[in-house]
């Protein structure tokens, strides 16, 4: 049974379409996540480098008890965000 060229034609762009597509929409998905990623790691650079200048200061003379309300205003808004201070000494 041959099949007309029209058929044949219908079905090969189609294909080319479905194929383009799947291509287009896995490297959309793929830059996507890449993209979050730096986002979030560049958010948590900053949030890193502001509680290391909070701690500092506290540590030249403020105390503690002092940058606690700051560093909870800075480190609080995130949820499955987790931060573990420790002294010197353990």
């Amino acid at each position: 049974m041959q099949v007309s060229l029209t058929k044949r034609l219908s079905i090969m762009f189609m294909l080319a379409v479905v194929g383009v597509l799947a291509v287009a929409g896995l490297s959309f998905r793929q830059l996507t996540l890449h993209h979050f990623e730096e986002v979030d790691r560049q958010i948590l650079e900053e949030k890193m480098t502001a509680a290391e200048q909070i701690l500092r200061t506290a540590g030249q003379g403020g105390s503690f008890n002092a940058a606690f309300p700051e560093l909870k205003a800075l480190l609080g808004g995130h949820q499955d965000l987790y931060v573990v201070i420790e002294d010197p000494s353990g």
